[in-house]
Formats: C-alpha cells, sequence, structure tokens
C-alpha cells in the first residue's frame, strides 16, 4: 500500500476552458491575453505562456487567487476529466491513500468531490498552493504526514508537477489531457506518461508495487 497524491485541475477536473474564460474575464483591455492557438500554449510551461502573451509573472499569483474565486461560482460548469471517476475508484481500491495537492482553492475542491460524488475516495486536500508552491508544498505534506517518499506517488498534468514530484523525490506519473501536453511533459521525463485515464491504475499499481 502506497500514498497517491493527485493534482486537481486538469488531472481530475476537466477545468481549462474555464480557466482561460476566468483569465479573459480579468484581464483589462491592455493586459488582454493574446488569442495563441490553445494546443500551442499546451505546449509550453507556465513561464513560456506569460512570456508570449505579454503577462507579467508577478502578476501571477494574484490573478490566480481572484480567478479561483471566481470559478467558485461556475464550479457546477466543470466536468471530470474523461474516465477519471473509475480510474481514481480503481487505485482506491488497490489499497492506497489518496491526497489531492492543488493551486486551487480547497473550498472549490470540496465542492467539485461532492457534486460528483468523489470525496469519500480522498483524504486530505490541500489546496491554495500557489503557482509556483508545489516544489515546497509537497514536501510540506510528506513531512506533516510522515510518508515515506519511496512509498509516495504523485499524478499531475502539468510541468511544474513533475519539478514538484522530483524537487520532493517522489516519482512522478504525468497525464497528456490537461494543462500540458505529451511532448512537453516527455521532455521533463516523468516516471510515466498515460495517455487515457482507464490506463492510470495499471501505471499506479507497477510504480509502486517496483518499491514494495
Amino acid at each position: 500500500m502506497g500514498t497517491v497524491i493527485f493534482d486537481f485541475d486538469g488531472t481530475i477536473a476537466d477545468s481549462l476552458h474555464l480557466f482561460i474564460d476566468v483569465m479573459h474575464e480579468l484581464a483589462n483591455r491592455k493586459e488582454r491575453i493574446p488569442a495563441v492557438d490553445l494546443e500551442r500554449m499546451r505546449g509550453m510551461t507556465v513561464r513560456e505562456i506569460a512570456r508570449v502573451t505579454n503577462f507579467p509573472l508577478w502578476k501571477l499569483p494574484f490573478i490566480s487567487r481572484r480567478g479561483f474565486s471566481l470559478m467558485r461560482s461556475r464550479i457546477a460548469e466543470v466536468k471530470e476529466c474523461k474516465g477519471m471517476p473509475e480510474a481514481i475508484k480503481a487505485i482506491k481500491a488497490q489499497g492506497h491513500v489518496m491526497y489531492i495537492m492543488s493551486s486551487n482553492s480547497v473550498q472549490n475542491i470540496e465542492l467539485f468531490l461532492e457534486k460528483h460524488k468523489l470525496r469519500n475516495e480522498f483524504g486530505p486536500i490541500y489546496g491554495d498552493v500557489g503557482v509556483f508552491g508545489k516544489k515546497r508544498m509537497l514536501k510540506k505534506v510528506l513531512r506533516q504526514n510522515k510518508l515515506n517518499k519511496d512509498e509516495v506517488l504523485y499524478i499531475g498534468d502539468e510541468v511544474r508537477d513533475i519539478e514538484g514530484a522530483k524537487h520532493a523525490g517522489v516519482r512522478v506519473i504525468s497525464v497528456t489531457w490537461g494543462y500540458n501536453n505529451a511532448e512537453i511533459l516527455a521532455k521533463h521525463h516523468p516516471d510515466a506518461i498515460v495517455n487515457v485515464a482507464e490506463e492510470l491504475p495499471g501505471a499506479v499499481a507497477q510504480l509502486l508495487e517496483s518499491k514494495s
């Protein structure tokens, strides 16, 4: 038995289009996000997106906080990523303890999980991590819960999830249906890449059993 820590947006919740809508809603005329092709943006890191859209990096934490606040009023629009409810339940059935760690707010995550009848599948939820705070928070989660990093697996959809996991010394599975695409994820060398949710329970079992 191990511990599986999930990212939320783009991994469990299909919130990418809503997040882009929120960003446009928040931006004033000068800061408007240009019409950059969505697939091209999925092949970029957060810093690269900020650069090509002329969006100041220092404003990202503030905009994210406001964005997640507005997202709360539209959380009913957010659907599950295809196949994830079944994958989550299958991973839980393997006997693993499951957490969520996200830049999104705990309230938004709780509302989503309750709506989709998934709250009972998870233990603690760590929210409001910050755009660039996953490295620090993941180490804090390990320390607070006295987890053996060799028995922990992180699942996320972005390059920063890979960076955070490697910084904390835990293995990471990257999923390709979220905010970053398979090409850029592969360049950052996660322990596994999963293209469809149905493959996720098998990948989790294989990685955690390899350290048992």
